[in-house]
């Protein structure tokens, strides 16, 4: 009995010993290559809110051809007004849709938690995608911009909420 014991003994340090051998030498390998940077879309268009929705209203036809469907960049805007949602308890009260105007553009971000420390007044780079013109019934043609990644360039939070919007 003791015998064969020892054989499974040494059939497991074997083992153990031809694994270890296999992964030391699998590890000696100093073809490493540094990772090739790979675009994954083009890079987007930079505009300014005065120069593109001056060419949607000029040439609406042109101006969706050049730009609808594009990732455009806007350095320097002022947030004049901005839409939240609030949850208030378990359920969510929204107030209009999430969202950031400027002049004749609004903005929708991304990710909603993006205007929680956004308030008017605030300067910001936005990148996102060009809508194209919206022309509602009462109200002045706007630009939509959405899927917006937004970056604040300055500005303090003065965003309060009552207590019992947390």
């Amino acid at each position: 009995m003791l015998k064969f014991q020892s054989k499974q003994i040494v059939f497991i340090a074997a083992v153990l010993i031809l694994s270890f051998l296999i992964v030391l030498t699998g590890c000696q390998n100093d073809d490493q290559v540094a990772p090739v940077y790979i675009s994954i879309g083009a890079a987007p268009v930079e505009v300014t809110i005065d120069q593109i929705y001056a060419e949607f209203m000029g040439d609406e036809a042109a101006a969706n051809a050049k730009y609808k469907g594009k990732r455009l960049l806007f350095h320097g805007v002022t947030v004049e007004e901005v839409g939240r949602i609030f949850n208030w308890g378990n359920n969510e009260v929204y107030m209009g849709n999430s969202h950031i105007i400027t002049g004749n553009v609004k903005f929708n971000p991304r990710y909603t938690v993006d205007l929680d420390n956004i308030s008017e007044g605030f300067l910001l780079n936005i990148a996102g995608d060009c809508k194209g013109l919206i022309r509602p019934f009462f109200r002045e043609p706007f630009l939509q911009i959405s899927d917006c990644w937004i970056d604040i360039v300055e500005g303090n939070s003065e965003v309060t909420f009552q207590e019992e919007y947390y």
